[in-house]
C-alpha cells in the first residue's frame, strides 16, 4: 500500500472500530437482558448468554460492517459471503467466551467491578478478539482475496 492510502485505511478501521463499539454495546445489552431472564448466575449460564447475545451482535454486525465500512449493498454478495463472515464469528465467539470467562472468573472482574464485572469482562474480550477479526473479515469477506490494508475508493 503507498503512503497515499494510509489516510484512508485508518479512515476505514475508524469506521470499522466505531460500528464494532456501538454494535458491542447492543451485544453487551442484550447479554445483560438474558441474564437478568436466566436469573442464576453460573459459569454455565454466564457463558450461554455471551453465546447468544454473541450470536446477535453476529448477524447486526455483518449488516452493518457490509454496508457502513465496506459500503457493499448488493443483496446477493452479501447472503453469499455471510457463511463465511458466520464461521469466523463462531471462532471469534468462542475466543471471546474463552477470555471473557478467564478474565471474570481468574480475573477477578466480579470483586474488581462488582454487579459490573460480567459487563465489563465480556466487552474488553470482545475488543481484544475484534483486532483478529477486522483483519480477517476485511481480507476474506469484504474484499475477497484483496490484502486487508487495502481501501476501497
Amino acid at each position: 500500500m503507498g503512503a497515499s492510502n494510509w489516510p484512508r485505511y485508518w479512515r476505514r478501521y475508524l469506521v470499522y472500530v466505531v460500528v464494532a463499539t456501538v454494535v458491542g454495546a447492543i451485544t453487551i445489552a442484550i447479554r445483560e437482558a438474558i441474564a437478568h431472564v436466566i436469573g442464576e448466575d453460573t459459569k454455565f449460564t454466564y457463558a450461554v448468554s455471551v453465546l447468544i447475545a454473541y450470536a446477535c451482535g453476529i448477524v447486526l454486525s455483518f449488516f452493518w460492517q457490509a454496508r457502513v465500512t465496506f459500503r457493499e449493498h448488493r443483496v446477493q454478495e452479501l447472503r453469499s459471503r455471510f457463511s463465511l463472515f458466520a464461521v469466523m464469528a463462531v471462532a471469534s465467539s468462542i475466543l471471546t467466551v474463552t477470555i471473557s470467562r478467564l478474565l471474570r472468573y481468574e480475573g477477578g472482574f466480579d470483586h474488581l467491578f462488582g454487579i459490573a464485572g460480567p459487563g465489563i469482562a465480556f466487552g474488553l474480550a470482545g475488543v481484544l478478539t475484534s483486532v483478529i477479526a477486522y483483519a480477517a473479515n476485511a481480507r476474506f469477506v469484504f474484499d475477497r482475496g484483496i490484502s486487508a490494508l487495502t481501501v476501497r475508493k
